[in-house]
């Protein structure tokens, strides 16, 4: 505890330097997203995404979606017009999963509850395209598109917001950042468990294994500007972590390396209970580069928040001289 000593710059948050939520800022985000699952997976998965310059006007407003009257949440609706508005201008069969951005927050942020309209994030896979056919509000358990071979189409969505801030209270001012949901909702995608626990709906009686994972309540650490790594269960589930099997009945010593670097060996260790259970042990470093701060890896700057590092600075540390 105490005042850290030496002269820091002060801390920035980046989704604010850009005046305008384009196609640029978001080839920036999805290459933080890239960043992010290329650190935790010991290089071990590479994201790659393509940004498509226009936006487009759906013909219903954002209630529709979020907080229709009878339905509720209709994402697998947004996803279908979005796909009809661009089909014919986008490759589809070329990508494996689709990314639906809609303006304004997510209402996993609307900490205030008081826009029920707002869409929450989410990923919407085969079960849940099956299940709008199921309930005839798709014609076919898919998204038909050009290209693809009959009978298939798109059923692998990624519903994320244009923004998390919003709803200042207090000292408070709202500034959540993007890239812990953007990279939760990845995780959902890749196959990842959520260990999070959010019902009852805006009021979650518990916080399932908490900041310590991404897939719990991780997504918001540092608002959101700087998650956690997954726990060591969903990265063993990955195949990104290889525990070796310590006998604890051996009177042995056991070492364990900082599972911030899953590829190094001991990075993880499996203690069988019986035949269907066991304990998965890991050692998280708190600080990694030993700076006795809350840094990020690609924190090139050195203001605390994971960034856009700018060379010609006229600021000389970094951050941005303007907005993008």
């Amino acid at each position: 505890y105490g005042e850290v000593p030496g002269d820091f710059p002060p801390p920035r948050q980046t989704d604010r330097y850009y005046a305008a939520h384009d196609s640029v800022y978001f080839q920036h985000l999805m290459g933080d997203v890239a960043d992010y699952y290329d650190e935790v997976s010991g290089g071990r998965l590479a994201v790659n995404t393509t940004v498509h310059p226009r936006t487009v006007n759906l013909p219903d407003p954002m209630w529709f979606y979020g907080d229709h009257p009878e339905e509720g949440e209709q994402q697998v609706l947004l996803a279908a017009a979005v796909v009809e508005a661009f089909d014919g201008e986008v490759d589809f069969p070329a990508y494996d999963t689709v990314i639906v951005i809609h303006a304004g927050a997510g209402e996993e942020t609307d900490i205030l509850g008081d826009s029920p309209e707002q869409i929450y994030s989410t990923y919407l896979d085969p079960d849940d395209f099956a299940g709008a056919y199921e309930d005839s509000v798709l014609d076919q358990p898919y998204l038909p598109a050009a290209g693809f071979p009959a009978g298939t189409g798109i059923d692998r969505v990624l519903i994320l917001p244009e923004t998390e801030q919003q709803d200042p209270v207090g000292s408070f001012d709202g500034g959540f950042g993007s890239l812990g949901v953007y990279c939760f909702e990845v995780g959902l995608h890749l196959g990842m468990l959520s260990l999070s626990d959010f019902t009852p709906s805006g009021r979650p009686d518990s916080q399932g294994i908490g900041n310590f994972g991404l897939m719990g309540y991780g997504l918001f650490v540092g608002l959101g500007y700087i998650p956690p790594h997954p726990c060591a269960f969903n990265k063993y589930l990955m195949g990104w972590l290889d525990p070796y099997r310590a006998d604890t009945m051996a009177g042995s010593t056991w070492n364990l390396t900082p599972s911030e670097l899953p590829a190094a060996p001991n990075s993880s260790a499996r203690v069988d209970i019986n035949g269907q259970e066991y304990w998965l042990l890991e050692y998280r470093l708190q600080d990694p580069n030993g700076d006795r701060r809350f840094t990020f890896s690609n924190d090139l700057n050195g203001n605390g928040t994971p960034d856009f590092f700018d060379f010609d600075s006229a600021n000389g540390d970094g951050t941005p001289t303007g907005k993008f």
